[in-house]
């Protein structure tokens, strides 16, 4: 009896610590590695403990998140708590992690350190919110975004890059790219990439778009590179369905096909 009041006391002990705890010195602690690695400036709220059936953690209300010539981002509520990962062991810290926001949702496991990265889902997001740019140098994509990401940095001393796929489901947005005098709008872009081929950037899978003015499903790989000059090795299968764009793809109407060479930032198409 006497051992079950001390393990209660310990227990309501730790209980009351727990929701006394520094919370927004934690979140200090851990910001400067989050904003690295999202080329971001994050300031928070109110950061308050909560329980949840998974272990305890807190809430961070009121989060606004900008990059340089970037849109400001508005999180309304995020959940963070420790993650169970083995990651731990190796000194890399993990953190299970739910937000809403007026720019989408995401829930997933967040890793911290050198070979860090992202795994889980983001529902709604609005794509220029996302740091696309530092990828894709010169496109530029507009729409609504779902995926499912499982994404780590690979160490530099095994020649850093992303390891990983990421599966999308894009709609009602538009893509931009150099050699394209406008952007082109679609209802829907889906497929998938994969991350960590020696020498590929990013490999493209079941890549397709759906538009009023173009159809087309795109394969091949965008090789390893400086961002911006990473070789390009991709074929193009294409519809075109509105005329006024015809001379954009050399005047050919109907089902036509073409390869993309050179790089990101001075594509040739042959």
């Amino acid at each position: 009896m006497v051992t079950s009041y001390a393990v209660g006391a310990l227990l309501l002990t730790a209980f009351f610590v727990y929701l006394g705890f520094p919370y927004d010195l934690l979140v200090a602690r851990y910001l400067p590695p989050v904003e690295s690695a999202t080329a971001m400036q994050v300031r928070v709220g109110d950061v308050t403990p909560r329980v949840s059936f998974l272990g305890p953690g807190f809430t961070v209300r009121d989060v606004r998140a900008t990059r340089e010539d970037g849109p400001l981002v508005l999180v309304d509520r995020l959940f963070v708590r420790p993650a169970w990962s083995l990651s731990w062991l190796t000194g890399s810290p993990a953190f299970h992690v739910d937000l809403a926001s007026p720019a989408g949702a995401g829930v997933g496991t967040v890793t911290l350190g050198h070979t860090g990265g992202f795994a889980g889902q983001l529902e709604g997001v609005e794509i220029e919110v996302l740091p696309v740019d530092r990828l894709l140098a010169q496109m530029e994509l507009a729409g609504k975004l779902d995926a499912d990401i499982d994404l780590h940095q690979r160490a530099e001393e095994d020649g850093g890059g992303f390891v990983g796929s990421v599966v999308f489901d894009a709609r009602e947005g538009s893509i931009a790219a150099p050699g394209l005098p406008i952007a082109l709008p679609y209802e829907s872009l889906v497929g998938g990439l994969l991350f960590g081929e020696e020498g590929v950037f990013v490999r493209l899978a079941d890549v397709a778009l759906e538009g009023p003015m173009l159809a087309a499903t795109i394969e091949g790989q965008v090789g390893s590179g400086s961002p911006g000059r990473q070789p390009l090795d991709l074929a193009v299968r294409y519809e075109i369905r509105n005329p006024t764009i015809a001379s954009m793809f050399g005047g050919g109407r109907g089902d036509s096909q073409v390869a993309i060479s050179g790089t990101l930032q001075r594509p040739v198409v042959r």
